[in-house]
């Protein structure tokens, strides 16, 4: 409540008093509430006989025992406001008090100096002119002046030192309107009054960094957790901008071990009223981000399925009237990803999405399950033109799955977070005029400082992921987001090249990093001969990479005769083939396939 020092007595008691009153006739509806929920627990048994009843008993009990702590919270304000109006009448009856002594002393002290004699107050003043009496030439008229200045002189330093006491009594007054106000306000942030949110002030939220918050979160309970939301619609932003490593451990804190069920009810919480913050969090367990993005998923599903509807009814309206191309072009789209979402979705879903914001080309597949037995973990990121259609049909997830099917050891995350060198538009467009953009190094660091975050966030969530052996396979333009995520502080213990585009001037070998290069002729390495192709750092001529070449299941040489003039060149499909065939798991390329099995999980 807003007063000054000058009207420390400013408020309303009535008005308090009133919202105490709100607070006890609010207090008496919720145990209403609670006593119906406690009744309906307590015969639901009547007639239901099983676990489930028991189950949902004791859910409804711990209903009633928030309920409880809300009603018994909205009774402890009311107490404390009836207590601060009362104290806060007191304060503005002596407010009255002390401002009608200081009016009577403020005049008693006018008086007195009216009767100071003249030229008692100006003693250089003594012209009969001024003060319309004769100068005074005697002993007695002398001694009657003083007499009268020595009078009026106690009766202003009376007044004064009535000032001053009232001076001492108000600032006693202002001081204890500060008291009131602080015990009022501890009151009501007093643990039982406000459970777990006698923690946090008003300006806590918006004042604490995201990693001292989320510490503040843990042990909340369910009601808590509801009105700090309510009054912090920005939470889970601040969630958001949290380190890695607090975010690892708040969700632990929040676990339950002892809890058979995948997550706590605190962490259920989370997931279900954050999907879109838990599904991104960096940190979090990647079994929590998969479950958070089934949501995510689900959301986006039902979205693409009301759209499909409606460009279909589109499409048949206008048909045989004007073109209905890119009608056409968005239902393959939206049917692409409505397939592939529905993989991700229910109880027996079989696509588990560790990342999905598609609007911003942002997806992350993890193949596999962490368990105490997973002993390797592969991060997949392809190349130039990667975009969400071929995650939709499955192959740039076709390698990865590979190694994760033939050693239940191993965990993939198939990588691709944000837009990569020639993509265009949300989904399967691609621009080959911008394929110079995969010889963009600034492109490369940007995108590796991400890769790197992606890195750090999953070692925090996990020990076994800390304990595993590390690899990162890159496709084409995908060992540049590889390299540049090692100049920005990512670590692997393989990094292993499929026909690998190059590295940033920054980059340096890793010495504790095995760097191995497979390639078959192809466009990407027609290019790299001419120079121009990351200044030619690329890992088929570097010292760094174990380099192993191919010649591919198609001869790239053919041949001809013109006029008896036999001539050679390069056949462009041939090696186009031989580009994508690298980074696929055909019959064809087996040996390369071989090769990162024995380089991965050694000879077996």
């Amino acid at each position: 409540m807003s007063w000054s020092e000058a009207d420390p007595g400013q408020g309303s008691p009535a008005g308090i008093q009133g919202v105490a009153a709100m607070r006890t006739a609010r207090a008496a509806k919720v145990r209403d509430a609670q006593r119906t929920i406690q009744s309906v627990a307590s015969q639901s048994g009547v007639d239901w006989e099983a676990a489930s009843q028991r189950s949902f008993a004791a859910e409804l009990s711990k209903k009633a025992a928030d309920i409880e702590l809300v009603a018994t919270g909205l009774e402890k304000q009311a107490t404390a406001l009836t207590t601060y109006s009362g104290a806060l009448t007191q304060i503005k009856d002596r407010q009255v008090v002390l401002e009608t002594r200081r009016a009577t002393a403020e005049q008693d002290l006018s008086s007195a100096r009216a009767k100071m004699p003249f030229p008692a107050v100006f003693p250089q003043t003594t012209s009969p002119l001024l003060t319309g009496k004769p100068v005074p030439d005697d002993e007695a008229a002398k001694a009657d002046l003083a007499r009268q200045k020595a009078k009026a002189q106690g009766l202003i330093d009376d007044a004064q030192s009535d000032l001053r006491a009232i001076d001492a009594e108000w600032d006693v007054l202002v001081s204890d309107r500060r008291r009131i106000d602080a015990t009022c306000a501890a009151a009501l942030q007093n643990q039982d009054v406000l459970g777990g949110l006698s923690s946090f002030s008003g300006a806590d939220v918006a004042s604490k960094s995201p990693d001292d918050l989320l510490s503040l979160l843990v042990g909340l309970s369910a009601t808590d957790r509801e009105m700090l939301l309510a009054d912090n619609p920005d939470l889970a932003k601040k969630i958001a901008a949290a380190s890695p490593e607090a975010v690892a451990s708040w969700w632990d804190a929040i676990g339950d071990p002892s809890d058979p069920a995948p997550f706590s009810e605190q962490q259920q919480w989370f997931l279900a009223t954050m999907p879109v913050t838990m599904g991104a969090l960096d940190g979090l367990a990647p079994q929590a981000r998969v479950a958070a993005n089934k949501t995510n998923a689900q959301t986006r599903l039902d979205a693409d399925q009301n759209e499909l509807y409606s460009v279909m009814l589109s499409i048949s309206a206008l048909e045989g009237h004007v073109s209905t191309r890119a009608l056409e072009k968005r239902r393959a789209e939206l049917e692409a990803e409505i397939a592939y979402l529905k993989g991700a979705v229910g109880d027996d879903a079989t696509v588990q999405l560790y990342l999905y914001e598609p609007d911003r080309s942002r997806i992350i597949e993890m193949e596999g399950t962490i368990t105490d037995e997973t002993k390797h973990v592969i991060t997949y990121t392809p190349g130039t033109f990667a975009d969400l259609a071929k995650f939709y049909d499955g192959s740039t997830q076709a390698v990865a799955s590979f190694f994760v099917q033939k050693h239940p050891d191993t965990v993939a995350f198939v990588y691709k977070d944000g837009r990569y060198p020639g993509e265009y538009g949300q989904k399967s467009d691609m621009d080959l005029t911008k394929i110079f953009e995969a010889n963009d190094e600034e492109l490369a660091l940007q995108s590796g400082r991400q890769l790197a975050s992606f890195e750090r966030g999953l070692d925090a969530s996990s020990p076994v992921v800390r304990g595993a052996g590390s690899t990162a396979i890159a496709h084409s333009w995908g060992l540049a987001n590889v390299t540049s995520a090692e100049v920005a502080g990512a670590h692997w213990d393989n990094v292993i090249s499929l026909a690998g585009a190059g590295m940033p001037e920054q980059w340096s070998a890793d010495p504790t990093t095995n760097y191995v290069h497979e390639s078959y002729p192809d466009l990407l390495w027609e290019a790299q001969l001419t120079g121009q192709v990351w200044d030619e750092r690329n890992p088929g001529t570097s010292d760094a990479f174990d380099r192993h070449f191919y010649a591919g299941p198609e001869p790239f040489i053919q041949t001809g005769s013109v006029m008896g003039v036999d001539y050679a060149y390069p056949d462009q499909g041939v090696l186009l083939d031989n580009h994508n065939l690298i980074a696929s798991i055909a019959r064809e390329n087996r040996a390369v396939l071989d090769h990162i099995d024995k380089v991965i999980y050694g000879v077996r």
